[in-house]
């Protein structure tokens, strides 16, 4: 009977530890590189315009998706073949994300799991990180089985940083969002991945 007890704990100790995500590691990290994932032109249709339903079958006809916006505009998205960054764009960045030092402190005492879900956990983790003159002095790791994202400090609508990393505890990328404007119905928006080691 003791025997298969232990084997029990063993077992439950095991499959506890299994479900503890590799945190991330303490050092000092910055921005090396920069991919572009994904580039997406967009157009608005006014429904006003001449030939309206006409302009938007030549999209759909030239690979666009279209969708009504509102009753008086119908949006079309494509994805484009080559993602070339704008010059600006590409300062924008290097302003934005390099030249600053991802600064990540040891665990101070045992993270909190907050949610334990069949595919998304969510851990506390009482780990200083400080980034662009901030100090966080915990953050959220959220937490599936193809990545694990860090949150650091709170906004309205989620965190103030996101960083991301996958079986590299030393390896992180924040995805951020830039928009490159057309004309007034057309842009085109870049999907990008800034790399940390």
């Amino acid at each position: 009977m003791r025997t298969a007890f232990f084997i029990f704990s063993l077992l439950f100790a095991q499959a506890a530890l299994a479900s503890i995500p590799d945190f991330p590691s303490e050092g000092l990290y910055q921005a090396k590189s920069y991919d572009v994932l994904l580039a997406v032109r967009h157009i608005i249709v006014p429904t006003m315009t001449a030939n309206y339903a006409q302009k938007i079958q030549d999209l759909k006809d030239d690979g666009f998706t279209c969708g009504y916006t509102s009753m008086q505009a119908t949006k079309c998205t494509k994805q484009e073949r080559t993602a070339v960054l704008p010059e600006y764009i590409k300062n924008k960045i290097l302003d934005n994300w390099f030249g600053y030092t991802l600064e990540i402190n040891d665990i101070r005492f045992d993270p909190t799991q907050t949610t334990d879900g069949e595919s998304y956990q969510e851990w506390s983790v009482p780990q200083e990180v400080k980034f662009k003159g901030k100090s966080f002095s915990q953050y959220r790791l959220m937490v599936t089985d193809k990545i694990k994202k860090l949150a650091l400090g709170q906004t309205y609508v989620g965190a103030e940083f996101y960083f991301n990393y996958t079986s590299d505890s030393r390896r992180f990328e924040t995805i951020i969002q830039e928009t490159q404007t057309q004309s007034r119905f057309e842009f085109v928006s870049f999907l990008i991945a800034v790399k940390f080691k």
